[in-house]
């Protein structure tokens, strides 16, 4: 018997209400959890089990997503502290580290005609905010389906929280000063790991503006052809 096996036995003992099992096979690309009663269970190494108690969902999340980051509340230290353990205890209070929580952006077949870029608002779904035109999906498209975001294809993209742009994101963008006509906005992609904008041959660490914003029309022309000239 697999520890972690060993350990949901022992969590089920201790309830006398005997509660079910979350049961979820380790193949299934579909990610897909089961209720079953604890006795009907075949313990295999090639499922995961969840007690069906207050922390299930997170430790589903925990084991669907190892992307995403949990916390723990130390009372001795006042403060949360993030922990790569099972969230095993029922008297610990856990939470999703506030650097992994959504939204998250992603992007699939970079570099390519094909290349989507996709605000997650959770594990299988979210909202298509940048399209190439071969790539089969319209900016605006939402979806929740099996296509998650811990697949294969999808790669990471910085986000500026503060500001709310994701990286290589077409905006608007002009400088504001003190006292001054407001300078002439023009339209350029963010470069979200430097908070500027790229150069006009597609490289990183261009121009800073004091001010961007969201430009309305990513699917233009212009910001395609833009797009295939980044360098990065």
């Amino acid at each position: 018997m697999l520890y972690e096996h060993k350990r949901e036995i022992a969590r089920w003992l201790k309830d006398s209400t005997e509660p079910e099992l979350w049961v979820r096979s380790k193949y299934d690309k579909s990610k897909s959890w089961h209720l079953q009663g604890f006795y009907a269970c075949t313990w295999s190494k090639d499922y995961y089990y969840i007690v069906d108690d207050k922390h299930a969902e997170l430790r589903k999340l925990q084991i669907d997503d190892p992307s995403i980051k949990f916390e723990y509340y130390n009372y001795e230290l006042d403060g949360w502290v993030e922990t790569i353990d099972p969230l095993w205890e029922l008297d610990t209070m856990y939470r999703i580290n506030l650097d992994t929580r959504y939204p998250i952006f992603k992007v699939c077949n970079k570099d390519t005609n094909k290349a989507v870029v996709v605000k997650f608002t959770g594990l299988n779904s979210g909202e298509v905010v940048f399209a190439m035109p071969k790539s089969g999906y319209k900016v605006g498209f939402t979806f929740k389906c099996g296509l998650e975001h811990t697949d294969e294809c999808w790669e990471n993209i910085d986000y500026n929280l503060e500001r709310g742009l994701f990286d290589k994101q077409p905006v608007l963008c002009w400088d504001v000063v003190k006292g001054k006509t407001k300078s002439a906005k023009t339209i350029n992609l963010y470069d979200a790991k430097n908070d500027c904008v790229f150069t006009l041959n597609g490289k990183r660490k261009s121009r800073k503006y004091t001010k961007y914003m969201k430009y309305p029309h990513p699917n233009d022309d212009f910001i395609i052809d833009m797009y295939r000239n980044l360098k990065d």
